[in-house]
């Protein structure tokens, strides 16, 4: 019969002894999932600043519903877990609303903390159940924003509100204005005067890009198909690259192109850094997600998507119909040219035809796998995984033997894990240059690393006998 052994102990007699303890973890830990980008137009919201968004509701919270916020709807239908959104941008003015007391003078103004056109309205009214405190509430329609409260009915009143919006206020300012001895008059929503709206150009979005590069996610999107704003996001997420960093642009095509100006779009894009979504569709509701938005929903199903798992036949649930005039034919061309479509299954689903990148042309260093998503993005985990293992040992270990055999020690633990993740195959190793070999404080590695690729083609063979198998 077996029985307990403390670790470390050694047992006397001949048997069976076990022991249990609590897994520390992974030790090689994968990369966030779930986690997206995009640049948005609104008239709503902080300006350049990157909102960490876990729902659409945050983004409602955070942009309200016009411009072209939809886009985040889009992203968080797709899959994606956490969405790093910016309004893009500049100029504009604030929206303002001038404060009165009970003598009707102005005594305060509240602006709202960044440009906006929208048509906001305030309320302040005193407690029924606290006397000497009134509450100030913004309003957008009939959804209540924020409710701020502040002492009122003494002299200070003016201070106390103006005190309690600069420090509670997610969306106000507020300033003095005339001093005054007064209580704060009540209004019930009482319009804003809005502002300025902001313009927005192509430098807009590299400044927004440019915020961006902090956060941790692994798939961009942007608002629009604008050739020369789509350019951007591809050469942002090249340069990426060339600093270490690894994620996809995803962009999309113009609503009123045919599939010939998509595909040719995409033919000329030809990078693993990019997915080019040439099809839209409509919802179950009727409405048509074409576009950026069609885009956008892409970008979130691949960012939901672990690199061990394919987008090739992912359905889009709430899809019913495709958007435009796809022949067969088109879908070979499309393939050849790096542009993704959407197709429908025997079954009457709509589902992403083929997992594909942009990459139509392989550049000299580049090869096959490269043009699928499923083994981009598995390169690009193994890149990022190798490299924060091994950022640790930089200065920490000497250039010898010892210091080699601890980097390959490590750079072979992450390979071991993606292994048993089924994003390698069995037999990728880490190994010393034989061709390089180690100088100063320098030293060379070769990393040979099989992807697993999905199955994707099926052939079956059938063999008929009209007079029965003998």
């Amino acid at each position: 019969m077996a029985s307990i052994f403390t670790i470390g102990e050694q047992k006397k007699r001949p048997g069976v002894y076990f022991s249990y303890t609590k897994d520390a973890g992974a030790r090689y830990p994968g990369i966030p999932l779930g986690n997206a980008a995009v640049l948005v137009k609104s008239d709503f919201g902080a300006l350049g600043q990157v909102e960490r968004l876990k729902s659409y509701k945050d983004a409602i919270a955070a942009f309200r519903d016009g411009g072209t916020v939809d886009v985040i709807r889009q992203i968080f239908l797709g899959g994606a877990k956490a969405v790093y959104a910016v309004r893009v941008g500049s100029g504009g003015t604030a929206a303002a609303y001038s404060v009165l007391d009970s003598a009707e003078t102005a005594v305060a103004t509240l602006s709202t903390k960044f440009p906006s056109t929208r048509t906001l309205t305030v309320s302040i009214q005193d407690s029924i159940v606290n006397d000497g405190t009134a509450a100030v509430t913004l309003y957008d329609g009939t959804a209540e924003l924020e409710r701020i409260v502040f002492g009122n009915g003494a002299a200070d009143s003016a201070a106390n509100l103006i005190a309690a919006v600069n420090t509670k206020s997610r969306y106000l300012s507020a300033v003095a204005e005339a001093a005054s001895a007064n209580a704060i008059a009540e209004v019930s929503q009482d319009p804003f005067t809005a502002g300025a709206a902001v313009t927005t150009a192509t430098q807009d979005y590299a400044n927004a890009l440019d915020a961006l590069v902090q956060y941790d996610w692994t798939v961009a999107a942007v608002d629009t198909t604008d050739s020369d704003v789509t350019a951007l996001l591809v050469q942002f997420a090249q340069g990426l690259e060339q600093n270490g960093r690894f994620a996809l642009a995803v962009i999309g095509c113009p609503p009123d192109n045919d599939i010939s100006a998509n595909i040719a779009a995409a033919k000329s894009v030809n990078s693993h850094n990019s997915v080019v979504v040439g099809a839209g569709f409509t919802d179950i509701e009727g409405g048509a997600v074409t576009g950026a938005y069609s885009a956008a929903r892409i970008a979130g199903i691949i960012a939901a998507t672990p690199s061990n798992a394919s987008v090739t036949h992912k359905v889009l649930a709430d899809a019913a119909d495709i958007t435009g005039t796809i022949l067969s034919s088109d879908y070979e061309s499309a393939i050849d040219s790096g542009l993704l479509l959407l197709s429908r299954s025997a079954s009457g689903e709509i589902w992403i035809e083929s997992g594909i990148t942009s990459l139509s042309s392989p550049h000299d260093n580049e090869d096959g796998g490269w043009k699928k998503i499923k083994r981009t993005m598995i390169r690009f985990e193994l890149m990022t995984r190798l490299g924060i293992a091994v950022d640790a040992l930089v200065g920490q270990v000497n250039n010898d033997n010892d210091g080699i055999a601890t980097v390959l020690q490590e750079a072979n633990g992450v390979i071991g894990a993606m292994v048993s993740e089924n994003k390698l195959k069995p037999g990728s190793y880490v190994e010393l240059s034989a061709d390089t070999p180690p100088t100063d404080d320098s030293a060379w590695f070769n990393v040979y690393a099989n992807d697993v690729d999905s199955l994707e083609k099926l052939y079956f063979l059938f063999s008929f006998n009209y007079g029965g198998i003998a």
